[in-house]
């Protein structure tokens, strides 16, 4: 059932996602920073946790942006801090490319899946370049997102004004 109050048509889509069996999402676009700035607003708006991960500084959560969580300046670690949370989160990746091709990395997302029914979780990779694994193609929603220019947005430009 759709919640008439949402200011914002997108926020229908995260509900839907979150109800979604799997934990994974991998939505196609040029223009990540539009994702990230739903998924803030939907954290404003719902009090639903959103996390994001700078490459080298860590994880976050966005509404605490000066604090990163220990240890997460690499994927590997990012993912095993998620993989041992026990509180709800919603996770945004910007362009990680084939680093979801590790094996390292597709044990600590199968433990994410695994755990899922314990403590919700929403991974979603957001880019123009993700391979998610085969092996855990049943857990991970595809969103394409249509865009009209083809400008590629690093996660430093994510955060500037």
């Amino acid at each position: 059932m759709l919640n008439s109050i949402y200011p914002d048509k997108t926020f229908h889509m995260f509900d839907k996602l979150l109800e979604q069996p799997g934990c994974l999402c991998k939505i196609e676009t040029t223009t990540p920073e539009k994702i990230y700035q739903r998924l803030d607003r939907y954290q404003d708006y719902t009090g639903k946790a959103f996390y994001f991960w700078k490459e080298g500084q860590g994880l976050y959560r966005t509404d605490i942006p000066n604090i990163f969580a220990p240890n997460t300046a690499s994927f590997e670690n990012a993912l095993r801090h998620i993989s041992l949370s026990i509180h709800f989160g919603m996770y945004l990746f910007i362009d990680v490319g084939n680093a979801l091709q590790s094996p390292l990395v597709v044990k600590l997302l199968e433990k994410i899946i695994r755990n899922q029914s314990e403590n919700d979780r929403l991974l979603i990779f957001a880019g123009t370049e993700i391979e998610l694994p085969d092996q855990l193609s049943n857990y991970i929603t595809l969103i394409k997102h249509k865009v009209a220019d083809k400008r590629n947005t690093s996660p430093e430009q994510l955060m500037a004004g």
